[in-house]
């Protein structure tokens, strides 16, 4: 596996722009309340150009809200360049990923877990 960033040399800034709070690291903007470690993991990530399928859910518990999606991690264009999730690489557009409420990273091919929250638990089956 690559060499995930080196957190002593990127760092994460605060930012307000137009009256919303940002934390920018490597010229991506990430939301106000996403934690410094999962920044770091995904400018890894979307670094490494591979496919990975994202839980969301609480960051506090751990619980899952049985959304994941699936796709390359890419940034919009323009001023505030959020992440975004990429259908494939030959896309040029994509939809913004919720940063802020991940709660489990897989990567797609081999199926490896790059991040569990440490109480991770899946959204009851109904």
């Amino acid at each position: 596996m690559d060499t995930p960033v080196n957190q002593d040399m990127v760092t994460i800034e605060e930012c307000n722009v137009d009256g919303r709070y940002y934390r920018v690291c490597g010229g991506t903007f990430y939301a106000h309340e996403t934690d410094s470690d999962m920044i770091y993991l995904l400018e890894h990530l979307r670094r490494l150009g591979k496919r990975y399928a994202f839980w969301y859910g609480d960051t506090i518990t751990g619980q899952g809200w049985g959304d994941v999606v699936i796709g390359y991690l890419g940034r919009s264009t323009g001023r505030v360049k959020v992440p975004i999730l990429l259908y494939n690489k030959a896309k040029a557009g994509g939809y913004p990923l919720l940063d802020a409420n991940i709660v489990k990273v897989v990567r797609t091919k081999g199926k490896a877990v790059v991040y569990e929250h440490p109480r991770f638990k899946e959204q009851p089956r109904i």
